[in-house]
């Protein structure tokens, strides 16, 4: 009797290991080849004279070799803030619009959002204004 307690309490607790697991890894999905994403920052430098916009290129690049793996920046150019009205920080604050090819699955988009906002380089910061996931010519997802 006791021994078949202790198989059925073994079973048990290896499920649930098995559903908690389960619950708790990122699963990637199939990104297609004809997908892009295209993130909107906002670069705000807290000195003067510091090259901005190559700071926030290799910052850009440095969370893209490590956020997702096999994208490339297609784009990255400056533009226009998406909300131009708006009081901006201290400092000076550039828009850039980044594309990337392929895209990205939700997880490496998280994981891209996170090293945008929180890799910290000198007298840089950056701060994600949208992004947007395509593949064709179709929106997949939109995060603003």
């Amino acid at each position: 009797m006791r021994r078949s307690l202790l198989v059925v309490l073994v079973v048990l607790l290896g499920v649930g290991i098995w559903v908690l697991r389960e619950q708790t890894m990122t699963v990637h999905a199939e990104v297609p080849d004809d997908s892009s994403l295209e993130v909107v920052v906002l670069a705000d430098a807290r000195t003067a004279g510091e090259p901005i916009e190559q700071l926030a290129r290799a910052h850009t690049e440095v969370c893209v070799a490590e956020s997702v793996p096999g994208a490339t920046v297609a784009a990255f150019e400056a533009t226009h803030h998406p909300d131009e009205h708006e009081a901006r920080p201290a400092g000076r604050v550039e828009a850039y619009r980044i594309e990337l090819h392929p895209g990205a699955d939700a997880p490496d988009r998280d994981q891209l959002h996170g090293c945008l906002e929180d890799l910290r380089v000198r007298h840089l910061r950056l701060e994600v204004e949208a992004m947007t996931q395509r593949e064709g010519d179709r929106v997949i997802d939109r995060e603003t």
